[in-house]
């Protein structure tokens, strides 16, 4: 697989983890409401109240992570596969010594074709190590030493 091919498939896979992600979190929240929702007055008194509490918390959780997953597949949405870099930015795929880095929404590890990817945000401090470097340009981080061998 080229390099373009296999940062499309790296894209499009992020995208698929970011869509579950969305799903898992609307249906979540979808529950959480009809938990607070459905609770009915007891005898026992503030239990209704508690009940209803707890599943409000719970709703606004879910919520929060489902407008997280919103924010980061909008940030995915804004990136193009298929550009080629010559410099580490968002949307490069980096192939170094110590394995492969895709710049793109914090996803984490990604196999493909039995070769491991690290699907990391350029925000994240390794990532933020390696942004404006070249290929064949070292960088240290952890104490490890890194060698950008590829960018695209």
């Amino acid at each position: 697989m080229n390099e373009e091919m296999l940062k499309r498939t790296l894209w499009n896979t992020c995208l698929e983890k970011l869509d579950k992600r969305i799903n898992n979190a609307q249906a979540a929240v979808d529950r959480a409401r009809q938990s607070a929702n459905g609770e009915s007055k007891s005898s026992v008194g503030d239990k209704y109240e508690t009940s209803r509490a707890m599943g409000h918390l719970d709703q606004d959780m879910y919520a929060k992570q489902l407008d997280e997953a919103l924010k980061v597949k909008k940030l995915l949405l804004q990136l193009d596969p298929d550009k080629r870099h010559e410099s580490v930015e968002a949307g490069s795929l980096i192939k170094t010594n110590k394995g492969y880095f895709y710049l793109a929404v914090g996803i984490g590890e990604i196999t493909i074709k039995n070769e491991k990817f690290f699907v990391i945000s350029p925000l994240a401090p390794i990532a933020q190590a390696m942004l404006g470097k070249k290929a064949m340009d070292k960088i240290q981080f952890n104490k490890q030493d890194f060698i950008i061998e590829e960018i695209s």
